[in-house]
């Protein structure tokens, strides 16, 4: 029985013009037949031992990239045992398909249905895209497991199915080999098959930038799940763990989600002190700033002017979306919570259920003074405290309030009213007009200005714009870069 040394000794004497072997061009085609005749075997024990490859016992499929020689698929199928092979070659490949399905097809080993070659132009990459992309979409190929040896061919086909495996997140191998240091040719009892990881798997750097982009387009529960990929896949998945986390604090704030905020807050600090990119010392404190802000989120009294102030936010971010309904109707709550919580906050007072007695004996005439021509003015006091209606009655008693916003005279009041229609006209309220980025950048200035009148009255240790500006959301920095960016 032949060994793995004495019949390598053989084949090295038949490489070196020596000894012939059948009827073969040249030696080198002479030896490489010799060797898949009586020591292929020998040669695949080798190569397991030089290899680390385990294999789950899944269908796996292989995809290779051949050229003039068809050893190192062989190689590959020896050690792999696939049930389904695609070769792929390119003019001069087309000898080396035919002595691969001579040696894998038959009893034992594939059915002639489970072999399948393409030729295709190596000069073009896409095509070897669009390959195995093709071979791939049909319904008998499992997708559970597939290895695309990219071994064989020239360089720009291995380049070109690199490419098609990180795109179409395949696995790679490669048959490594040393060669004779005499005589330059293959020493087939080194060679060892080496998986690659998608790099995308391990780095992600692409589908991070994507993941990036839909959180900057506020689809956060999309992202959310991106990250979520990624954070199984990558070797170092903290960065995706945190965005992530992030994703699911900022879709929560925009649902007004209240409760579920307090512990969404706490997760991203978490996280953040684990993150394991470079972050500004101003991105960092922003963010922290906005858990700690989050977490005082909710629909007691005491939140009600830091809620207020997340509409405000929230309205920003839908503004820049391009959403202008949203964004309006964001702002015509901050106006209206700031009014109705003025109103309020210092008298006592229910907007819901009215006690006018709280407001003075005076108050119906006060209010009727600053009419200004609705419906509702020849109703006297209402029953329930509209937006107007709020502005109306601070006017009406002298409130500090109104006097700093300029809510005074009729004129202001019925200036307030014409800004406010413009919500009320739109899809999202009692109409069918949309709103326009004109009007809906009008209601956000009109917000914030009574927002900042109500800080210097209430807390006039904060600045608001300076609160503002870390409120707004963030979005993680892009590749190289430190520094994470405001939406």
């Amino acid at each position: 029985m032949e060994t793995l040394e004495s019949g390598l000794s053989r084949r090295g004497r038949i490489l070196a013009g020596e000894e012939e072997y059948g009827d073969h061009p040249s030696p080198v085609d002479a030896a490489d037949t010799y060797a898949l005749d009586h020591l292929r075997d020998l040669i695949a024990e080798a190569v397991r031992r030089n290899s680390d490859v385990k294999l789950d016992g899944t269908d796996l499929v292989l995809i290779s990239i051949t050229g003039r020689s068809p050893m190192s698929t062989v190689v590959a199928y020896d050690v792999l045992r696939p049930r389904r092979l695609l070769v792929i070659h390119s003019g001069r490949g087309e000898e080396a398909v035919n002595v691969i399905g001579d040696y894998l097809v038959g009893p034992g080993r594939l059915r002639h249905s489970e072999f399948f070659h393409n030729h295709v132009d190596a000069t073009d990459p896409r095509v070897v895209y669009q390959t195995i992309k093709d071979f791939l979409s049909r319904p008998d190929i499992s997708r559970d497991r597939v290895i695309l040896n990219i071994t064989g061919g020239n360089k720009v086909m291995s380049a070109a199915a690199a490419l098609a495996a990180w795109q179409l997140d395949l696995e790679l191998c490669y048959v490594e080999v040393e060669p004779d240091p005499a005589t330059g040719h293959i020493r087939p009892e080194t060679q060892r098959l080496l998986l690659l990881d998608n790099p995308i798997s391990i780095f992600g750097d692409q589908e991070m930038v994507r993941a990036a982009e839909l959180l900057r387009a506020g689809a956060f529960d999309i992202a959310s799940k991106r990250y979520q990929d990624l954070s199984d896949r990558l070797a170092s998945p903290s960065v995706a763990r945190f965005w992530k986390a992030v994703s699911d604090l900022y879709k929560a704030w925009c649902d007004l989600a209240l409760a579920d905020l307090p512990a969404l807050a706490d997760r991203v600090e978490d996280l953040l002190n684990s993150y394991r990119e470079p972050l500004s010392p101003a991105t960092t404190s922003r963010i922290r700033q906005q858990v700690a802000f989050l977490r005082r989120l909710d629909d007691s009294t005491e939140s009600r002017l830091n809620l207020i102030l997340g509409l405000h936010i929230l309205g920003g971010h839908y503004s820049r979306l391009g959403r202008n309904d949203f964004a309006a109707l964001l702002y015509y709550r901050a106006i209206e919570g700031c009014l109705a919580w003025r109103l309020e906050e210092t008298r006592g007072f229910l907007c819901d259920s009215p006690d006018y007695t709280l407001l003075g004996d005076d108050i119906e005439s006060g209010y009727a003074a600053l009419s200004i021509g609705s419906p509702e003015d020849d109703t006297g006091l209402p029953s329930k405290v509209s937006l107007v209606t709020a502005a109306r009655l601070l006017a009406c008693t002298d409130d500090d309030f109104a006097k700093q916003a300029g809510l005074t005279s009729q004129r202001a009041i019925r200036n307030l009213a014409d800004l406010t229609a413009a919500r009320n006209k739109s899809v999202l309220a009692h109409g069918f007009k949309p709103i326009d980025v004109e009007s809906s950048e009008k209601l956000g200035s009109r917000a914030f200005f009574y927002l900042k009148k109500i800080w210097e009255l209430h807390r006039p240790g904060e600045d608001l714009e300076d609160l503002r500006k870390h409120l707004a959301f963030v979005v993680p920095p892009e590749s190289g870069d430190s520094m994470a960016k405001e939406q």
